[in-house]
């Protein structure tokens, strides 16, 4: 009897502990999922070079229907960056470098889920996903791109529900390139030489 009750209290304990949890969390987060994002930053001028991409996905503990707000920033101006997609018809937030995207260009709408049965009085948690578009030139080796998320239909960086995440780009290393070059160039010698010992 005396072990059902102190399971009892642990089991209450805990729960009570990870609902304070979500209670307290942050109401945004914003994470890009490549670290670091790699690119040949080959162009003779930004706009030029080699464009690739990575996912970005913005985490919302939401309780109301809403307008948000996406924008994109670089540290260097040889490296470009432009965000697309999300809910709707999407945001396009056009190529830029170290001046942020308009404010007009990020807006998004979002709905909110409510909790039903004994989850009613949680908030639910939404996730969004975005594409972020990179591209530049040698000279942006090493910068950094920040995509920023909040409520409200222009930028701010300091409100209670903003959230952003930073990311360097990279030129691929030199194994990056050659271990499946070398990898291709061995099968193809391996199957020529099977090729002329059968003959």
């Amino acid at each position: 009897m005396k072990k059902t009750k102190i399971i009892a209290i642990l089991t209450a304990f805990v729960i009570l502990t990870a609902m304070t949890g979500i209670a307290a969390a942050d109401p945004a987060d914003v994470t890009i999922v490549e670290n670091p994002i790699i690119n040949p930053l080959d162009g003779s001028t930004p706009a030029t070079g080699t464009e690739t991409t990575t996912t970005v996905t913005v985490t919302i503990l939401d309780s109301d229907d809403g307008l948000r707000h996406i924008s994109v920033i670089t540290t260097d101006s040889n490296l470009q960056a432009k965000v697309t997609g999300g809910p709707g018809v999407g945001v396009d937030t056009g190529w830029v470098t170290t001046t942020r995207s308009a404010d007009t260009v990020g807006d998004y709408t979002i709905n909110a889920i409510s909790g039903n049965g004994q989850n009613a009085q949680l908030e639910e948690i939404e996730v969004y996903t975005f594409t972020l578009h990179v591209r530049g030139t040698a000279a942006a080796e090493g910068a950094f791109v920040t995509v920023n998320d909040n409520s409200g239909g222009v930028y701010y960086a300091d409100g209670h529900d903003s959230a952003s995440c930073s990311r360097k780009v990279t030129i691929p290393e030199f194994a990056t390139i050659a271990i499946p070059v070398i990898g291709i160039l061995g099968l193809f010698l391996f199957f020529n030489h099977r090729k002329h010992k059968e003959k």
